[in-house]
């Protein structure tokens, strides 16, 4: 028995946008959540959040300066892990004002702000 594997390409820009709207769909689904729900939230989204956490670390990987790729890495892994804190942050904060429900509802929102800056990326033409 012969495998044989063939090269993949992958536009990381298409896939940015179909993880955005993973992500928010993946966001209100949690305005219905039960301890049913809960588990099944739990075995599902954690597999399509890995594959989200996948393209965006790809993404950062593959917009590195030349010669200093280590260090610019770095600096977007950073940057993400700041955003997350400020994301929590806000949070925390809206939710004593909001309520759970709205707070959900705004996050899903949010997320589709990132999708008019993915065609201002960089990236090359063959993302293999």
């Amino acid at each position: 028995m012969k495998i044989i594997f063939k090269e993949i390409t992958l536009n990381i820009k298409n896939l940015l946008i179909i993880s955005i709207f993973i992500g928010a769909s993946i966001t209100l689904c949690y305005l219905i959540f039960n301890p049913i729900t809960a588990i099944i939230y739990s075995c599902l989204f954690s597999i399509v959040n890995m594959f989200i956490f996948l393209n965006l670390m790809t993404f950062m990987a593959r917009s590195t300066i030349k010669g200093k790729e280590s260090t610019s890495f770095a600096l977007f892994c950073s940057i993400s892990n700041l955003a997350g804190t400020c994301s929590t942050l806000v949070g925390a904060w809206l939710f004593p004002l909001i309520g759970l429900k709205w707070l959900i509802i705004i996050s899903a929102i949010t997320s589709f702000f990132c999708l008019p800056l993915i065609k201002y990326l960089k990236l090359e033409a063959n993302n293999s």
